[in-house]
């Protein structure tokens, strides 16, 4: 009885007391929204310092906080990633509008994409690097992706290990004979398109993924790095806007004389000197006739004249050549400065069930050399909601790419084993063409022709206007995705999208040009009957037609988990996909076409025709190709993470894949890919609460990806190569052997990332370090020598190392009322091969290529070597080398089967070490200026300098002549060795890839700077957002280290080309 009464007296107490301590808390609410856009901003961190209270903003910007104290306001302060800090007092009575002002790091950094799903970037541990819109316009280069490196840290551009095809590395190397490139993902599928297709005005962001917390959901295709490209989509509650930019660019003539080259006089005395020595009598008594140059056809004619007026004349003609420089027609003549043009319409709109937008563009590209590319695109997205729970996107990407060729560039024309003189003559002084001797000395063709044959003289004036190359390509992207959130914390939604490209290819010849005619011409006989021509090959052009098509689906289901309490915060998903890649090509090529009419000729190509100069017998190839190849693949995977209290963060993410590549014996087997990190935010431990920094957290995560080369396959496999020119029957030959071990390779990576960032926002960034493992990756093996075929084959046999560390720091430097902001971008990596079963020790394999992989364990992926130089020999100018501690000119010990690599020089890798980028905005009322540098250090290149045997056959001379060895004491101020005939190869081979020509890599180059103008809303009629900007791309070096005072991204011994040129363009934008 007491009992029931204690319980009854306690059960009143709560009922009156409760009314009492209810009013004791009020709640605080409101909105948070961006001051700029109104846009509303998810998941604003609040903190009540009198109540030690926390909580933060949902997806629409509303908050609600619970406070105890009784007075008529409270200080609250708000914080949000990309926002300044804001500190204010607040009534407790009222419903508030929170407008935050936009810090240094854009808004979009608040969310980061992987390509599977949109998380707040305080929910992940992994390592991202977004690069809005507004920093991706800052630069105005066709490709989008070449515009990354510029501004995206701890990527950088391979130039070297490719033999001078560009390549983006994220985090350096992780592969050795696999595929380098980065997965490239657009709106939530890899593409499989030409990446030129895409218009950069149509990209909201791009995300780096570059650790394994952050890549891993992507499994086998994310050892690379992973690159997310997200399109511009409508919002709701959007009024119609329309915007419209125009962008025209002008590209400055390249600087030919920046290449180091033989002078005409030198090169002359060169020829001369070689015609005396009888370097030329094969060539001249040779039945196949090959061209001599105009200067050795003038030493012929000297050599059997005797009359004193004809000597006068050749002599003032070969003082006329010696003042010739061909590269003075090249930039007469050959190249124009260049023009591209861009234009863009977007149009969006959204209420509040429906959202959409569309863009229309049109580039236009005419380079130096004439050759144009064009690009149309057409993307529209759109969105509607049925109902509180569904929704069902839409989406539409086409795009058109053509391009044709223009003129031949320097190098592009040549003559005889593919060279050309200096002095080259492309015009007379009116401006007529005139003929290059290509193929066949010039007397014969002038004086010997049989009358009937075509004209066999090369125009380069002319030529390219017979000769063109047409490329033109369709990219087709339908995606569609339907979304469904259950009841609870549950989200179902699928995607699926269907990709095609289809490419046509034209290379055509008309009769008119130098090589249908010298094919015509090459395979005529004279009719002994008659005494005239007969062609055997059609006369007429030649067309090289290729077509090839790419079909891609994709398939993904997905099962989203979020679930949310003050305290503990839960978000996973749950999915699988499957996608197919169908690819074909083929080729063929038509004789006698003609272009007006396409008609073209049938000859019989089954039998050999004799050539009408040398009287080799050749069989003339059909151009005939069929190719089919069809990949699956199939994958399961998981993704999730754990909050506790807005401070502590657990992920992890798992992957399965399997694929047709491997065969079910490896696709059986469980190979994992994973990643597990931990987070902290320190500034949201109360403690830290009035601490002058207002945002730090700490990330650790580790995990492991994967890479393929699809061109591998675990099964035996033939290609049938179409008839066999002898026996006119279909064969085949073996393009895989067995392999039934192979599987994909397997990167593993550590990261540990601080993110921080001052309340007023002034400074912040990232510090991160990293260390990278590559394990089954592809190498050489030996292959079991009873089979009787290849001595290696390609198995998972290698592994590699990396270390290295990305650093991003920005900060605001406002002095009076000019806003300064500063991005820098610094990036360290250091790889190193840690296991290679086809090791060797032969010092040649490490010298000559710099695109040849060293396979020595502990040093770089791609390492520099280089012979030990002892200098030159005083007596007559020889390169010396190092044996048995002392100088020497046995060069087969330099370089021969008894050297190995411990004789050589290592200087270091060829990959930049350290590199990054430094960017600088100015910005005072409307007006704002930026440019920015990039730098890179500790790399090496070996540069070129004079090979006497390719200046003697080819003409190819570098500008190093001048500077050779000529008479005893000259040793002590040059490296050149001196002109010494005949040339000894292995002396040859030794100096040309000894030390004095690897020079150091490390310059700083100023990418761009821009001076831009924005109109206030209204200045110019009803326009808003309205501005215009100028900009200049390429400005140059502003420092270089090595000795030869050249460009080391576009001089090295790899790369021959010449620096790029500078590029000025004006932008203009406005909407309505």
């Amino acid at each position: 009885m007491n009992k029931i009464r204690y319980n009854f007296f306690v059960l009143m107490l709560n009922l009156f007391c409760a009314p009492i301590l209810m009013a004791q808390e009020q709640a605080l609410k409101g909105r948070a929204v961006d001051r700029a856009t109104g846009a509303r901003i998810a998941d604003v961190s609040m903190y009540l310092p009198g109540d030690a209270a926390m909580a933060k903003s949902d997806q629409n910007g509303a908050f609600s906080i619970q406070v105890r104290n009784g007075t008529e306001k409270v200080p609250v302060r708000f914080s949000a990633v990309g926002y300044i800090v804001l500190d204010t007092l607040l009534a407790i009575d009222r419903t508030h509008l929170i407008q935050l002002e936009r810090g240094l790091v854009d808004v979009e950094e608040v969310y980061v994409s992987t390509g599977y799903d949109k998380i707040p970037r305080e929910r992940s541990t992994g390592s991202f690097s977004v690069i809005g819109s507004d920093r991706i316009s800052e630069q105005i280069d066709f490709n989008i992706m070449d515009r990354l490196p510029a501004v995206a840290s701890g990527i950088v551009l391979d130039r070297n290990s490719k033999g001078g095809s560009d390549q983006l590395l994220v985090r350096g190397m992780s592969t050795i004979l696999g595929e380098t490139a980065p997965l490239v993902v657009l709106d939530n599928f890899p593409y499989e398109g030409d990446l030129s297709s895409i218009n950069p005005d149509d990209i909201e962001n791009i995300t780096i993924l570059r650790d394994a917390a952050a890549a891993s959901i992507w499994g086998a295709r994310a050892g690379n790095g992973v690159i997310v490209i997200t399109s511009k989509k409508g919002s709701l509650n959007q009024k119609l806007k329309a915007n419209f930019s125009a962008q025209t660019s002008i590209e400055a003539k390249p600087d030919l004389f920046a290449i180091e080259r033989i002078s005409s006089s030198d090169m002359i005395d060169v020829e001369s000197m070689l015609f005396e020595k009888g370097y030329y009598s094969s060539m001249i008594g040779s039945r196949s006739k090959p061209v001599l140059s105009p200067a050795v056809e003038l030493f012929i004619r000297q050599a059997s004249e005797s009359d004193p007026a004809a000597l006068a004349e050749i002599d003032a003609e070969l003082d006329r050549l010696r003042t010739l420089d061909v590269r003075n027609d090249f930039l007469d003549y050959i190249y124009r400065p260049g023009l591209q043009q861009q234009s863009t319409v977007s149009l969006a709109q959204g209420s509040d069930r429906f959202i959409w937008n569309a863009s229309a563009s049109n580039a236009s590209l005419r380079d130096n050399l004439g050759q144009k590319t064009q690009r149309n695109t057409f993307v529209t997205n759109s969105r509607i909601h049925i109902g509180k729970r569904l929704s069902i996107d839409a989406g539409i990407n086409i795009s058109f790419l053509a391009s044709r060729s223009g003129r031949p560039g320097l190098g592009a024309i040549s003559a005889y084993n593919s060279g050309l003189f200096p002095y080259a003559e492309l015009a007379d002084a009116q401006g007529n063409a005139l003929a290059v001797y290509k193929d066949w000395r010039a007397p014969f063709l002038e004086n010997d022709l049989h009358p009937e044959l075509l004209d066999w003289r090369y125009y380069p004036l002319e030529d390219y206007k017979h000769s063109t190359s047409v490329q033109s390509s369709q990219n087709t992207l339908l995606s569609t995705g339907a979304e469904y959130s259950l009841p609870k914390w549950f989200r179902l939604s699928a995607k699926y999208q269907f990709q095609k490209q289809a490419g046509l290819s034209e290379n055509l010849t008309d009769i008119q040009s130098y090589e249908a005619r010298n094919i015509v011409n090459s395979y005529s006989k004279i009719n002994t009957a008659t005494g005239g021509i007969d062609h055997q090959v059609p006369k007429g052009g030649i067309l090289d037609q290729s077509t090839n098509s790419r079909t891609a689906h994709s398939l993904r289901g997905q099962l989203n988990f979020n679930w949310e309490t003050p305290i503990h915060k839960v978000y996973g998903l749950l999915g699988s996909e499957v996608r197919s890649v169908s690819a074909n090509s083929g080729s063929n090529r038509l004789y006698g076409y003609n272009h007006s009419n396409l008609a073209y000729s049938l000859f019989d190509l089954t039998v050999p025709y004799t050539h009408y100069i040398t009287g080799a017998n050749v069989t003339m190839p059909s151009g005939l190709s069929l190719n089919q190849r069809e990949d699956r693949f199939i994958s399961t995977f998981f993704n999730g993470s754990y909050m506790f209290k807005d401070r502590y963060t657990a992920t992890f993410s798992a992957r399965r894949d399997a694929s047709n590549l491997f065969g079910l014996h490896v696709n059986d087997k469980w190979n994992p890919f994973w990643s597990a990190g931990l987070g902290w935010t320190v500034s949201n431990e109360r403690f830290f609460a009035d601490h002058p920094i207002g945002h730090l957290k700490l990330r650790a995560t580790y995990g492991k990806t994967g890479n393929l080369n699809p061109s591998m396959v675990a099964l035996t496999t033939i290609r049938y190569a179409g008839p066999n020119p002898f026996t006119q029957t279909p064969y085949a030959r073996f393009d895989n052997y067995a392999n039934p071990e192979l599987k994909w390779e397997t990167v593993g990576m550590a990261n540990i990332g601080l993110d921080f960032a001052t309340k007023d926002n002034r400074i912040s960034g990232t510090i991160e370090g990293y260390y990278k493992q590559g394990t089954n990756l592809y190498g050489l093996a030996p292959m079991d020598y009873t089979s009787g075929v290849d001595a290696f084959i390609i198995k998972n046999v290698a592994a590699i190392s990396a270390k290295g560390m990305d650093v991003t720091l920005n900060t605001i430097n406002t002095i009076g009322k000019v806003r300064w902001t500063t991005n820098l971008q610094f990036s360290l990596n250091r790889d190193k091969v840690t296991k290679y079963h086809a090791e060797s020790d032969l010092a040649s394999q490490f010298v000559g290529a710099t695109n040849r992989i060293s396979g020595r364990e502990g040093s770089p992926v791609y390492a520099m070597y280089s012979y030990k130089w002892m200098g030159l020999d005083a007596q007559d100018g020889a390169p010396l080398g190092l044996l048995s501690g002392e100088a020497s000119r046995d060069y087969r010990q330099f370089t021969g089967a008894s050297a190995t690599v411990d004789d050589l020089v290592y200087h270091g890798g060829i990959q930049p070490t350290l590199f990054g980028s430094l960017g600088n905005t100015l910005s005072w009322k409307q007006w704002s200026a930026t440019f920015r540098m990039t730098y890179k250090f500790g790399y090496y290149f070996r540069r070129e300098t004079i090979v006497y045997s390719s200046l003697f056959s080819t003409w190819n001379g570098h500008g190093d002549f001048n500077k050779r060895w000529q008479r005893p004491g000259d040793e002590s101020a040059t490296d050149i060795p001196a002109l010494i005939y005949p040339v000894e190869s292995g002396a040859e081979n030794f100096y040309r890839y000894a030390e004095p020509f690897v020079e150091r890599g490390d310059h700083i180059r100023l990418e761009y700077a821009n001076l831009s103008y924005a109109f206030p809303n209204g200045a110019v009629s009803k326009l808003k957002d309205a501005s215009v900007t100028f900009n200049v791309n390429n400005l140059g070096l502003l420092y270089k280290r090595n000795r030869a005072g050249v460009d080391p991204d576009f001089s090295s011994a790899s790369n021959t080309g010449f620096s790029p040129s500078t590029i000025y363009s004006l932008t203009i934008k406005c909407a309505i």
